[in-house]
């Protein structure tokens, strides 16, 4: 009977590899009512939203062993992270005032530091090494000893290498996930899994950051407009526009519709769903990798509908923070505006996380673009994202 069964197996995989190819699973939605339809659709449960999201998010599972909601179909688990997630937000939100001076003292450490051997720093790394560690020790309550640099670089540097090859079939580094783990217990000794509040924050604020530092350090009115935040951090000072420049708000909206962190959003197909999971039902032995490869995928394409020349008119394409004015930007185009998803499972950082990147990006501008600063930002030819920086450093200035 068994090789019988393992044939019967073969054959259907066989036969899902050709459907695979005769069939597109991936559907990608470009436009917004069908961007809305899929991440708000009408009449649906949560538990039925929380499945068609975790099943194409298996791979999150395989790299980083995660146990959130974003991989989980069950609504308790929801419920307790999203209650966790909310309860750290407000204890942050409570002390904020005192947030620049605490991001001060991080990004001076990371920085004196790192660039302790007079050796030029990896741009990118830095702001691996500084997001993290604010994140870890203000939003999350832990604590990185500075001298814990090395270990904070190979922990961020395993994240995004990690990310990377989920995407992939291929097997992870043995052992690189066991190093993360015992660096992020020390630090996080209250959280079982830690990396199920480091991923979903880190490794999506610290390229907001990059690129919004990048975009603003040679902008002087920008730069006047973050540094002025760090120094009266409220709503108020967030949203102003002053002197025919852009707010912090705008200048941060504009980061996030031209370089979205998510730049695709994906749910697994509620019609056509029922017919490969019952099939992988039985097939038990099959890898969730592999088992990702087949799953029928709808994909809200945030990326072509915060380039849509329909919605942002023929400079869609370009970086301009002044769109975001209220005498300028229209009702389609806040609408369109999606870099934390959308409908009940929207980011529930959604209001808090900008203003935390605008505190850490401000914190650097002012470590590294004010005219007493012992430090030099070399620029590369673009803007990168995960990657792309590798013309792009941090120095000390010679005399």
């Amino acid at each position: 009977m068994l090789p019988f069964c393992i044939s019967l197996s073969a054959l259907i995989l066989a036969v899902v590899l050709l459907l695979k190819r005769a069939f597109q699973i991936r559907i990608h939605h470009s436009k917004l009512p069908a961007i809305h339809d899929l991440l708000n659709p009408p009449s649906t449960h949560l538990s039925t939203l929380l499945r068609a999201r975790a099943e194409p998010n298996l791979r999150l599972v395989r790299a980083f062993d995660l146990h959130n909601t974003f991989v989980s179909p069950d609504p308790d688990i929801h419920k307790r992270f999203a209650a966790r997630a909310v309860h750290l937000l407000r204890r942050h939100t409570q002390s904020f005032t005192g947030f620049p001076d605490a991001t001060r003292d991080i990004a001076s450490e990371s920085l004196s530091h790192m660039l302790a051997g007079g050796q030029p720093v990896p741009y990118d790394t830095f702001i691996q090494v500084t997001t993290l560690r604010v994140i870890t020790v203000t939003l999350l309550e832990g604590e990185i000893p500075v001298h814990d640099t090395d270990a904070v670089i190979f922990v961020a540097k395993a994240i995004n290498e990690l990310w990377v090859l989920s995407k992939t079939c291929g097997s992870m580094p043995p052992g690189r996930l066991d190093a993360m783990n015992t660096h992020l217990r020390t630090w996080l000794p209250q959280y079982e899994h830690p990396l199920d509040f480091i991923v979903p924050t880190y490794e999506t604020m610290w390229r907001v950051v990059a690129i919004a530092v990048a975009r603003a350090h040679a902008d002087d009115a920008s730069l006047h407009a973050f540094c002025e935040y760090i120094d009266d951090p409220v709503d108020a000072q967030f949203q102003l526009f002053a002197y025919d420049r852009p707010s912090v708000e705008a200048f941060l909206n504009e980061v996030l519709r031209l370089h979205p962190p998510s730049k695709h959003i994906s749910r697994a197909s509620a019609s056509s769903l029922e017919f490969p999971l019952s099939l992988f039902s039985a097939l038990p032995w099959l890898p969730a990798s592999i088992r990702q490869k087949f799953t029928p995928v709808d994909v809200a394409d945030i990326q072509a509908i915060h380039r849509d020349e329909e919605v942002w008119g023929g400079t869609a394409s370009a970086f301009d923070p002044m769109r975001f004015h209220p005498s300028r930007v229209t009702r389609e185009q806040k609408l369109a505006l999606l870099p934390f998803g959308y409908g009940p499972l929207r980011c529930v950082a959604y209001k808090e996380a900008p203003r935390i990147a605008a505190v850490v990006v401000g914190v650097i501008l002012e470590a590294l673009a004010g005219t007493a600063s012992p430090y030099t930002l070399t620029c590369g030819a673009e803007v990168g994202g995960r990657d792309g920086w590798d013309d792009w450093a941090i120095e000390k200035r010679t005399e």
